[in-house]
């Protein structure tokens, strides 16, 4: 009788066991001996060869294609195989994504089976009456969930009870819908304000069938111009070209010209639409640039009548684009005697010109034109400017007071004049006895602006001594008549500004002679510098 009892234990076992792995869904019977088993419908297979394609297939695409992972969700249930009436039945209903893909909207469903009663469960049901549901959401591969349901049996009978879980998979592709008709825009990537070109719009048509009631449509941003296109248009804007139909593997060409008329960048979309909802764009973009020159005029300040006289002419490219063709004048005046000019300058009608084929964006160049005055006063040497698309031209002149003199002078020679910043500044300073009589023995105290730095001289007495910007040069003997010393100083500026520097001749303790000279730094932006 004991052996009965537990037997029949085991089986009551089994049969909930049974039931928790098949879901509650009657299992399937197997075939009768010797029924054939159905064999699969055979596959298409992949095609390997290049331009091959599966039946139904009508455009290219890939082959071979690799599927990602389909989620796969399984439910297992755990319940005591037996439970007194009235008592409570603890469900444990796992939940697994057993697969290497993300499992979306999982939801579990339970109905309550007859002769029970639903207590409660962790977590609670979103839905709770005739039937319990819980609703995960998103799984990711390998994650677990466990609902602990709990039910009272009435004793009216056993509890069959089913546990389904349910998600969502699905797989997104795109096609693309490619048509026959393709637009392309040209133009010159760079030009100058004042500059024509020429925009060049191609429509092809690289199907097998016409396409009709082409229409192309071009918007001119305001700074550019219209002036004409073939085939013509009203020219209003935007500009509208009917084209019409355009045959299988046949093109159009539509040019039109503008005129630069300020500088700015220029990116101009062209739209094609035809029948059938077909729309395609286009689109190239031009950078117009504005032709910029700075020139500086500099020279002595003071000089005297005779003497030598040199002039600096720096011209300067500010602009992004190349300037072109550029002339530059400087006027003779009549008591002026032109003794050279560098950088192939010549006279031409009470002028010297030079003619400069082009200056790249940055570049600087310096002319230099020596005179020597007839007469004292205080003159203007002038120069003038003009390049290509320039648009107006440009001047810089320079007032030196010449004066007649018969003593001891002192003069400041520039090698280049404005100077850049951290750019090594060397300047001749001379000590002319223009006299009758013998100087005494001197020296020479030559200051530089105060911000610069590593200053060195050189002369006719050696070198200097060096106390910030202030040089000292050991005396030199008795200047004869018509004797002339000369000395050099280096500097370098640190920054942009406008100084001077000093010269003065010390003879027995006492200056004997002074004179300055202005000079200008410029910024160190520049590359390319041309002498």
């Amino acid at each position: 009788m004991i052996a009965g009892v537990r037997t029949v234990g085991v089986l009551i076992f089994f049969v909930a066991f049974a039931h928790s792995q098949s879901g509650g869904e009657p299992p399937l019977a197997a075939p009768p001996m010797g029924t054939p088993v159905p064999r699969e419908p055979a596959k298409t297979a992949i095609p390997s060869a290049p331009g091959a394609l599966e039946p139904g297939i009508e455009s290219q695409g890939t082959y071979n294609p690799q599927d990602p992972p389909a989620p796969v969700v399984t439910v297992r249930v755990r319940v005591p195989a037996a439970v007194s009436p009235g008592g409570e039945a603890i469900f444990k209903i796992h939940v697994d994504n057993v697969s290497s893909a993300m499992a979306h909207r999982v939801r579990v469903r339970n109905p309550i089976p007859a002769h029970a009663k639903f207590v409660s469960a962790d977590p609670k049901p979103e839905v709770e009456g005739q039937e319990l549901v819980w609703l995960f959401g998103s799984m990711k591969p390998g994650e677990q969930r466990v609902i602990t349901m709990v039910l009272q049996a009435d004793g009216m009978g056993d509890l069959e009870s089913t546990a389904r879980v349910g998600f969502e998979h699905g797989q997104t592709t795109r096609t693309r819908v490619a048509s026959a008709v393709r637009i392309t825009k040209k133009a010159p990537e760079r030009a100058l304000v004042f500059d024509s070109w020429t925009y060049t719009i191609d429509v092809f048509n690289t199907g097998a069938a016409a396409i009709p009631d082409v229409v192309v449509v071009d918007t001119v941003p305001e700074g550019l111009e219209f002036l004409t296109s073939n085939p013509s248009t009203k020219g209003e804007n935007p500009l509208t070209w009917s084209i019409g139909k355009i045959e299988a593997g046949q093109s159009k060409r539509i040019e039109y010209q503008v005129a630069a008329k300020k500088a700015g960048e220029y990116e101009t979309p062209v739209k094609l639409t035809a029948a059938g909802g077909i729309s395609r764009d286009a689109t190239c973009r031009t950078v117009v640039g504005e032709s910029k020159l700075r020139m500086y005029k500099s020279g002595p300040d003071r000089r005297a009548v005779g003497r030598p006289a040199t002039y600096h002419i720096t011209l300067e490219n500010d602009g992004a684009t190349q300037v072109k063709n550029i002339r530059v004048s400087s006027k003779i005046d009549p008591t002026f005697v032109m003794l050279a000019a560098s950088g192939g300058g010549r006279v031409a009608g009470g002028e010297v010109v030079w003619d400069i084929p082009y200056l790249d964006p940055n570049q600087r160049k310096t002319l230099q034109l020596v005179v020597r005055a007839t007469k004292p006063g205080e003159l203007i040497s002038r120069a003038e400017c003009i390049a290509e698309r320039l648009g107006t031209g440009i001047q810089g002149e320079k007032n030196t007071v010449f004066e007649q003199k018969k003593a001891l002078v002192i003069e400041i020679d520039k090698t280049v004049d404005p100077v850049e910043v951290g750019e090594n500044a060397t300047y001749t300073i001379k000590v002319v006895n223009l006299g009758t009589a013998p100087v005494a023995a001197s020296s020479l105290q030559v200051t530089l602006p105060q911000d610069w730095k590593n200053a060195s001289g050189r002369g006719s007495s050696g070198v200097a001594t060096v106390v910030g910007t202030t040089l000292t040069f050991a005396q030199v003997p008795a200047i004869d008549p018509g004797r002339e010393y000369q000395f050099q100083v280096t500097g370098v500026p640190a920054g942009p500004s406008k100084g001077q520097i000093k010269a003065d001749v010390v003879v027995g303790g006492a200056s004997a002679a002074t004179t300055t000279e202005s000079v200008q730094v410029l910024s160190a932006a520049r590359q390319g510098s041309v002498r």
